[in-house]
């Protein structure tokens, strides 16, 4: 649903939708395909993958929160209804994140050995965000 509203949003500004892949969504999901490697089965791994789900929920919301503010301030009123409906859904993604890690799954894992590593790589592609009237950097939908 979420690229059929972004799809909308460049409809409305007489413009087309092209894909392109998000370099930091990717390293994302790279950190947790080395987290599923490198980690046994368990509370661990779970709480792992659950902060590399809550780092790419955080990331669309701060890129929605970005493109909300941009068709506030263009008085595009029918483009920020769209990625308001975006913004809503991944925040509510994010509060289902945080009940699912505070639900025993991070009590297990700090009672686990923790001998394994820390998987936490820093992002820096906020520099691309703020380039196009409205964009979405996450896998799907980007405007340049």
């Amino acid at each position: 649903h979420q690229t059929s509203r972004l799809k909308e949003v460049f409809v409305l500004q007489g413009e087309e939708a092209a894909e392109k892949k998000c370099e930091a969504v990717q390293v994302l999901l790279d950190e947790t395909q080395s987290i599923i490697k490198h980690t046994q089965q368990g509370a661990v791994r779970d709480a792992a993958i659950i902060s590399t789900a809550q780092k790419k929920v955080h990331y669309q919301i701060a890129c929605y929160g970005t493109l909300a503010a941009f068709a506030r301030t263009l008085q595009e009123h029918q483009a920020l209804d769209l990625i308001t409906q975006n913004l809503a859904e991944e925040k509510r993604a994010d509060k289902l994140l945080t009940k699912a890690a505070g639900h025993n799954i991070n009590f297990e894992a700090s009672d686990q050995q923790l001998d394994q590593q820390c998987f936490c790589i820093p992002l820096d592609c906020a520099n691309e965000l703020c380039t196009a009237k409205f964009s979405k950097c996450s896998n799907q939908v980007f405007k340049v």
